[in-house]
């Protein structure tokens, strides 16, 4: 996701609602992993499915090393509050760590 083409052409911002996990273990080392141990984590709670997950990507700092949090980008907008709800509620632990969740704008590349 680039910032740099955010920009519309008149230069209205452009961006998407997505899901960021905070507080992830740091020995996360792929999106991959992000998902399914939310996914796993989830389903003890009887969620089966977060829906179609289209794009997780872990913020890293400028080191490139991961900074704990990553972007969860899912098909169905309409999950985002349900999803983000039952994290807090439940408490969903990765690692020892208990995971927080929020809404953030992502930037939307050049389409």
């Amino acid at each position: 996701w680039a910032r740099s083409d955010a920009r519309g052409v008149r230069g209205e911002m452009r961006a998407k609602r997505v899901l960021k996990l905070l507080n992830l273990p740091f020995e996360v080392k792929s999106a991959s992993a992000v998902e399914s141990a939310v996914t796993r984590e989830l389903s003890r709670f009887g969620v089966p499915s977060l829906g179609e997950i289209k794009k997780v990507e872990l913020e890293k700092r400028r080191s490139g090393r991961f900074n704990g949090s990553a972007f969860v980008e899912l098909a169905d907008e309409r999950m985002l509050e349900s999803t983000v709800r039952l994290i807090r509620q439940s408490g969903v632990w990765i690692e020892g760590r208990k995971v927080k969740a929020r809404i953030a704008l992502r930037a939307l590349s050049g389409e």
